[in-house]
């Protein structure tokens, strides 16, 4: 025993000392040796290729960036739109040193694919010349708005009596716009996606002053004067940072000002560390918003995702979405091949399901069968054009197997960790939305939003994002003010809502063991909870506080559960004047539900 361990101890050390020798030998290279020096504004994407091309031979390189600003435009040698292109690299470090990235045009900041143990850091990332408008509210009467814009740095004309605004090789309408008060620059309060009306600004506008124009309609919504409005040209370009086939990716102090897209995504990749990543506003530039879509959106990644530290804000979507897809079957070919469609409604089916295992779900009840593997894709050809996928099984398929059955992943499904990050109003929408087996931990993060401040689905309806989550622990948060914008981004400060639709007391749940434990809840109005097909929901020692900032206009429940089972909410602390004390129960016999509460009550005593 005693030499056993003396070899383990050695075994150890000589490890040890490999890797010190191995970052010991690490590289360190300058931007500045590849031709770019700080704030001289030309196209630092050559050096960047360059830089990484002169040491691609290396195991261990760090790229600094002397703190300055740096320009970044398509490649004028690949013709890439990338400012950081890393395909097939290993022990990567990018380190800007507090540099500021100001990117031109349709661009990704940073393209990584099929690369290994890569750092980036130390730097803040914006456009000159934002996918974004932004204007403030002048004047609205019956039948017109007017809205002041800087022209400088939002370039537009009025062309035959309509608006174009400009970019750099970009021309644009208006694709959605969101208001924003003008005191504390958050969503306004019962507003959504277009409150003036979606086709409202494809009518007439004029030019009345240098700084004024005006456009003709009948707007649906009446802000007050100076209120801000972001009018987005774009939903879903160029992602400013893109992970694909990624291993150890580690992302810190970081600020996006700006994507054209979503802030960061990541796809089939493994083990994330997001630490101090921020979407977020520049406040020197006067905005209101950052992002056009998502801050953070990871599908079919696995291993463990952490996100701590980070605040999002004025993001024209989520603050982070983490899931993956269900496919559909367009038939079962034989004993071991089904055939699918080509692609979901995002993603190829053949990248989204290779080298992995899958559960078949059953579209009418969203329960999972026994895994199988993959052992082989081959695409089916109609006109050279990829039209649909057949997909060969480790084993014989159940005899029940047919085209009402939908594949969803097993193998990448991630663990997640979302730690002290802050989820503001100042953008539109969610805050997180998980959707994973494995285990998910939400802890001591701040939440204050306009739409529901965590989202759990499950959707075979429209985007098909799976799916059942096993194992969630929401503890240690504060949700302030969360909801304002009504229930059109959640019905309840927590919403669980898979698609599936409970029928009786004897449907069967669809995800499992949810976790609510020491939160504080300030709320100015009813719904708290609100949640759908759930087996093993606890809500627990939480506090429960009226606040007087919004006025109410929810459904008169604080808790709403239709179809769930083994519910127990216990030790909760409700203040008296707390409006949501009672429980709405759908699809549930009173068997399903333990309520150690005084405080709260049923609103319905027997099964409706």
């Amino acid at each position: 025993m005693i030499r056993s361990f003396v070899n383990y101890k050695f075994l150890i050390l000589v490890g040890l000392l490999s890797v010190v020798g191995c970052f010991a030998m690490a590289k360190t290279v300058s931007i500045t040796d590849f031709g770019v020096k700080p704030n001289s504004r030309k196209n630092t994407t050559d050096a960047v290729r360059k830089a990484l091309y002169a040491n691609k031979d290396e195991d261990n390189i760090t790229l600094i960036f002397p703190k300055g600003r740096y320009d970044f435009y398509q490649d004028s040698q690949t013709q890439l739109a990338r400012g950081f292109n890393i395909i097939n690299k290993k022990n990567i470090i990018i380190d800007g040193e507090g540099s500021l990235f100001i990117f031109h045009g349709k661009m990704a900041a940073v393209f990584l694919e099929s690369s290994e143990n890569i750092t980036l850091k130390n730097f803040d990332v914006d456009w000159e010349r934002p996918y974004i408008s932004q204007g403030q509210i002048v004047d609205v009467k019956p039948e017109y708005v007017d809205i002041k814009i800087d022209a400088k740095e939002y370039p537009y004309k009025i062309k035959d009596g309509k608006i174009e605004f400009e970019g750099e090789d970009w021309k644009a309408g208006i694709l959605l716009h969101n208001l924003y008060d003008e005191q504390k620059k958050e969503i306004v309060y019962r507003t959504y996606d277009n409150p003036f009306g979606k086709e409202f600004f494809n009518g007439k506008a004029e030019q009345l002053s240098p700084e004024i124009v005006r456009f003709y309609g009948k707007a649906l919504y009446k802000p007050v004067a100076g209120t801000y409005i972001a009018m987005l040209h774009a939903r879903y370009l160029i992602p400013s940072f893109t992970l694909r086939y990624g291993k150890n990716i580690n992302m810190s102090n970081i600020d996006i000002f700006h994507a054209t897209s979503m802030g960061v995504v990541a796809f089939k990749s493994e083990n994330l560390s997001l630490t101090d990543v921020n979407v977020t506003v520049n406040e020197q530039k006067g905005r209101v918003f950052s992002a056009i879509a998502d801050a953070f959106h990871f599908t079919a990644c696995k291993g463990l995702i952490k996100l701590d530290n980070c605040t999002h804000a004025g993001q024209a979507d989520d603050f982070v979405n983490i899931h993956n897809a269900y496919v559909p079957i367009k038939a079962k070919v034989d004993d071991y091949h089904i055939l699918t469609a080509n692609r979901t409604r995002t993603h190829e089916i053949k990248e989204l399901l290779r080298d992995d295992e899958i559960w078949f779900v059953d579209s009418a009840t969203m329960q999972r069968s026994a895994s199988f593997k993959i052992e082989e894709i081959t695409p089916k050809f109609e006109n050279g054009k990829v039209v649909a996928y057949t997909f060969k099984f480790d084993k014989k398929l159940p005899d029940y197997i047919n085209s009402s059955y939908y594949l969803e992943s097993k193998a990448w499904s991630p663990e997640v960790l979302i730690t002290n990050c802050k989820i503001l109003k100042k953008h539109r929408a969610r805050g997180i939305l998980i959707t994973t087996p494995n285990k998910v931990v939400i802890e001591n993060n701040y939440f204050n939003t306009a739409g529901a401040a965590i989202l759990i689905e499950g959707d075979l309806s429209y985007w098909f994002e799976s799916g059942a989550v096993n194992n969630v622990t929401i503890r240690n948060n504060t949700f302030e003010n969360c909801s304002t914008s009504g229930k059109n981004w959640g019905e309840g400060v927590i919403t669980i809502r898979p698609s599936v639709k409970p029928q009786n007391n004897n449907t069967l749940a669809y995800h499992n063991n949810i976790k609510i434990d020491n939160n504080v809840f300030k709320h100015f109005d009813y719904m708290v909870l609100s949640a759908i097909s759930v087996n093993n929901l606890s809500f627990t020692n939480n506090t429960l506080q009226k606040t007087q900032d919004y006025v109410p206009f929810g459904r008169p429940f604080g808790f709403s559960f239709n179809g769930c089972r083994n519910v127990l909410l216990e030790a909760n602390k409700v203040a008296d004047d707390f409006l949501g004390k009672t429980i709405d129960i759908k699809n549930m016999s009173l068997n399903d539900i333990t309520i150690n509460n005084r405080e709260l009550k049923l609103a319905n005593a027997v099964n409706n």
